[in-house]
C-alpha cells in the first residue's frame, strides 16, 4: 500500500499557493520550488513502493542498480564512499544480495585477497524489472502532457540547472 504523507498530498493539489499580483493570478517562486520538491519526493516514494512490491529492500536495490552500472568491480571502500555508509554496512548489503542470489563473489584473478562481484541472471532480471518500473512510473507521471509542454518544461529546468551551476561556481570563488 502506498503511503504518501498529508503534506505531500496538500502540495500536489492543483492551484495551491496562488497569489494575486496586479489583478492577475500568479504563483510565488517558493510555491513552484515546493511543488518541484514534492513531485520529486512523491516520485521517489512511488518507485520505492513498487520496487519493494517485487521483493527488494531499498538499500539492496540501490546497491544492485549501482553495481549494474559499474564497468569494473568497485572496492567495498569505494562503495562505502559512494553510498555514505560504513564498509561494514556495505559488507552486510553485499552478503544479503549474495544470499538472495542477486550477485556472486569470486576471487579476483589479479589479486587473490580481493573478490570480484558479478550480477547473476536473477540480479540482471531484477535490474530489467526495475527499469520497467522506472519507465512505467515516469510514463504515468507525464500522462496527458503534450510534447511541446515537455519541451517547455525541459527548457525551464535547464535554466534552473544553469542558475544552480552558476551559484556553485560563485560559491567556490
Amino acid at each position: 500500500m502506498l503511503i504518501v504523507n498529508a503534506l505531500t498530498i496538500f502540495f500536489l493539489q492543483k492551484g495551491d499557493l496562488l497569489v494575486e499580483n496586479e489583478g492577475k493570478n500568479s504563483i510565488s517562486s517558493q510555491a513552484v520550488l515546493k511543488k518541484m520538491i514534492c513531485i520529486a519526493k512523491t516520485h521517489r516514494v512511488l518507485i520505492e513502493e513498487r520496487v519493494k512490491s517485487v521483493g527488494l529492500h531499498k538499500s539492496l536495490h540501490m546497491m544492485l542498480m549501482y553495481l549494474s552500472r559499474c564497468e569494473s568491480t568497485p572496492s567495498q571502500k569505494d562503495l562505502a564512499a559512494e553510498f555514505h555508509i560504513s564498509p561494514a554496512a556495505v559488507a552486510a548489503t553485499l552478503k544479503k544480495l549474495e544470499a538472495d542470489g542477486y550477485i556472486e563473489k569470486t576471487l579476483s584473478e589479479g589479486d587473490k585477497r580481493s573478490k570480484e562481484i558479478s550480477i547473476t541472471e536473477k540480479g540482471r532480471e531484477m535490474v530489467r524489472r526495475s527499469h520497467d518500473i522506472f519507465h512505467s512510473v515516469d510514463e504515468e507521471m507525464l500522462c496527458g502532457i503534450e510534447e511541446s509542454e515537455l519541451c517547455e518544461m525541459y527548457a525551464l529546468l535547464e535554466k534552473i540547472t544553469d542558475n544552480l551551476v552558476n551559484m556553485t561556481k560563485n560559491a567556490e570563488k
